[in-house]
């Protein structure tokens, strides 16, 4: 046997091992979750996607107890229809399993280190590769996430094979894997749209490895829109609004950036006076949409309100700069720094209590080691 056949040989062999490792350690975590009180009654935006993906395939749109009608049948999507739709998929694969999308998450959680492995090799070699796979295997976080039901591990996916695609066009050019690419990025913004800000940096890289012809990155930029344009179309349709993809950005700016925001809690001061209630919901979104009709004297479609809301969060930009500058420092500091920001849930208290993610090293060790490459490589 060659010498490159026996790398090639232990190369698949170590790949082989991350995989078990990565599963095993899901298999674990799985068996863990299940016993949690919201394994199957998800809570939040989680049980936000599993109402939406449930009624899609069931047809059933009666909101669950305590909770108002989002009336998701007659307005434009409030959240991004993305992982909604792929939740609707497995469901109808699994017979809505709460398990068997769990299954199907991890799974994908597994395909994305294979694919993370095959961009490592792409860009760098076999060895980082191997990392780069062994860290996707082992990340904790990621572990955690795939036994919930958000997006992460899609856009993930989505993500991965994006830029494997892209590397397969820069080495040989030619218009399918744009057309592939396009498509990729347009369904990744399904997922999550603040991607679409990343789009032009995409295109513009396109356009510069094209040797500035515009025709490639025009290929790329229609095939993302064409995959976005049917979210658009369905929302004029059913809501005659022009909503692009889902009406809860602008909301999402004015919260990290009004007087009472501290870069983590989701307050909105004058919530009270608008909607009457002290907290909102995806649930609730139509009922902001009410109340600040009933301010407005005259009744808005969502995307006016989505302006409103944009006008406000850039008016406390504009307003108080220095505060705009101390938040983002603080969300930056908050990113980088070694606590994990609760969301729906107190993630750190989860990977604490868990028996299988508590001894996972967290983000401080990865980045190190990330720095550590980062100046070697350098």
């Amino acid at each position: 046997m060659s010498r490159e056949h026996l790398g090639d040989r232990r190369q698949w062999i170590a790949l082989a091992a991350i995989l078990l490792i990565g599963g095993v350690l899901r298999g674990l975590y799985l068996a863990e979750s299940v016993s949690k009180p919201d394994f199957a009654n998800p809570l939040a935006d989680a049980g936000f996607h599993d109402y939406w993906a449930r009624a899609l395939i069931s047809g059933d749109w009666n909101p669950p107890a305590d909770n108002p009608d989002p009336r998701i049948n007659s307005v434009p999507f409030v959240r991004p229809p993305g992982y909604p739709y792929f939740l609707a998929f497995v469901y109808g694969l699994t017979g809505k399993s709460y398990l068997g999308a769990r299954i199907a998450q991890m799974a994908l959680g597994l395909i994305n280190c294979w694919l993370a492995y095959l961009l490592g090799r792409a860009i760098f070699g076999r060895s980082v590769g191997l990392i780069l796979a062994a860290f996707m295997a082992v990340y904790w976080a990621l572990i955690y996430i795939e036994v919930e039901l958000h997006d992460p591990v899609l856009l993930i996916t989505l993500s991965l094979l994006f830029f494997l695609v892209m590397c397969h066009w820069l080495r040989k050019p030619a218009s399918w894997p744009l057309v592939v690419g396009g498509v990729l990025l347009g369904l990744m913004i399904l997922v999550r749209p603040n991607v679409a800000v990343f789009a032009p940096a995409a295109i513009a890289w396109v356009w510069w490895h094209a040797r500035r012809k515009l025709l490639p990155a025009v290929i790329l930029a229609a095939s993302a829109v064409a995959a976005v344009l049917p979210a658009t179309i369905r929302n004029l349709v059913v809501a005659n609004d022009f909503v692009a993809v889902s009406a809860n950005g602008a909301i999402n700016l004015y919260i990290g950036n009004n007087s009472n925001a501290d870069g983590i809690t989701t307050r909105i001061p004058d919530l009270q006076d608008v909607t009457g209630q002290s907290g909102w919901s995806c649930y609730s979104f139509d009922q902001i949409v009410r109340g600040i009709s009933e301010r407005e004297g005259r009744a808005l479609k969502y995307s006016e309100v989505d302006r409103y809301f944009l006008k406000r969060g850039l008016q406390e930009i504009t307003g108080a700069p220095g505060r705009f500058l101390r938040l983002t420092a603080r969300r930056a500091a908050l990113f980088w720094g070694p606590a994990e920001v609760s969301n729906n849930k107190v993630v750190a208290v989860e990977k604490a209590e868990s028996a299988v993610l508590r001894f996972i090293p967290g983000f401080p060790v990865i980045l190190a080691w990330a720095l550590l490459g980062g100046g070697y490589s350098g």
